[in-house]
């Protein structure tokens, strides 16, 4: 059984730099979804630094997720946040990638004109092993990012960094809450049973 409390949480992204790009968001701010597989850290801040491969944009490749730049780098403070594109493969295998690689968080940009509001980042049933958040992106946002990204000198690329938090949302009178069930779940099946 899956217990999700509906609107309690959302992901704020902030382009922390450099200020040319940051100045194409407003308030420096990209809306963005969650997915519902992974750990979502709650309460807390990613910060990090966006990478993002041409050769690879879906993140379909394992072994093309990251691009040489990420290996050749200094490790900071910043954790390495990679940026893919929505399509050719199910979400858990981006984010399963992007986490082999040594990812702290997968940013995907939707390929469709759409709310992001309206989409899930689902689950296939393989994602129970995941130990980092993901988070999608609407096409407008995720476009500007990469062609920053793909115009950018080395400099300005070190530069970009974003900062991710998992907030809460304000306080409600009510909460609305969802159950999720699985008939192959023996838990699942005595609480639908005792209802």
């Amino acid at each position: 059984m899956f217990i999700s409390l509906l609107h309690i949480v959302a992901a704020t992204i902030t382009v922390n730099g450099p200020d040319s790009l940051k100045s194409q968001f407003e308030d420096g701010n990209i809306l963005s979804v969650y997915g519902n597989f992974g750990h979502i850290p709650y309460g807390q801040s990613i910060i990090g630094r966006l990478y993002y491969n041409p050769e690879n944009p879906e993140g379909c490749d394992r072994n093309g997720t990251y691009t040489d730049e990420f290996h050749q780098i200094d490790q900071d403070s910043h954790q390495p946040i990679f940026m893919v594109e929505r399509g050719d493969c199910n979400f858990v295998t981006k984010v399963r990638n992007i986490a082999r690689a040594g990812g702290k968080l997968a940013l995907i940009i939707d390929n469709k004109n759409e709310n992001i509001n309206n989409v899930i980042l689902t689950d296939d049933g393989t994602g129970a092993g995941i130990r980092i958040p993901s988070v999608m992106i609407g096409n407008s946002d995720g476009q500007r990012l990469k062609r920053f990204f793909e115009s950018a000198t080395d400099e300005e690329r070190q530069a970009l960094k974003l900062n991710i938090q998992f907030l809460s949302a304000h306080p409600q009178k009510n909460v609305d809450v969802q159950f999720w069930y699985t008939s192959s779940d023996e838990r699942s099946m005595r609480f639908i049973k005792d209802i």
